[in-house]
């Protein structure tokens, strides 16, 4: 069951299942890359594998890594939306999250597809965030 303190902050009086509606607000904060909240989302051994490279775990680590990332790149902070085109719990503590992330880098429109599997622990903490996308889309639209 989720019980996370980040989920009890949130109120939804949505008929979706907890762990969906969980989902949902991290994605939202992801968007506003607000990475002191979003590193709340994930147990403190928690880990994000997009499955194309090594994966990374611990809070401070992902914290770092998504700082790096989204810098290095030069993603313009606020641009980023991720567009939930399926969603769904599949397992007793895994949502299945299809998306299309778009954003702007450098003044140009971004966006590649993705699917997402988020495995929640007992205390409804991301155990474990698993990303899937084509990896030549991605770099094809990280482009300079």
């Amino acid at each position: 069951s989720i019980s996370s303190p980040a989920f009890a902050a949130e109120t939804n009086t949505s008929n979706e299942p907890k762990e969906v509606q969980l989902v949902r607000q991290i994605l939202k904060t992801y968007e506003l890359m607000d990475w002191d909240k979003w590193v709340m989302y994930f147990a403190e051994d928690g880990m994000l594998h997009s499955v194309m490279r090594d994966p990374f775990a611990g809070r401070e680590t992902l914290k770092a890594r998504m700082i790096e990332f989204h810098g290095g790149i030069g993603i313009e902070h606020g641009s980023m939306t991720l567009h939930i085109q399926n969603i769904g719990k599949v397992a007793d503590n895994v949502v299945m999250v299809e998306r299309l992330d778009v954003w702007y880098q450098n003044g140009t429109k971004r966006q590649v597809p993705a699917v997402g599997v988020f495995v929640f622990d007992d205390d409804g903490l991301i155990k474990v965030w698993r990303e899937y996308y084509d990896l030549a889309t991605l770099k094809e639209q990280m482009k300079p």
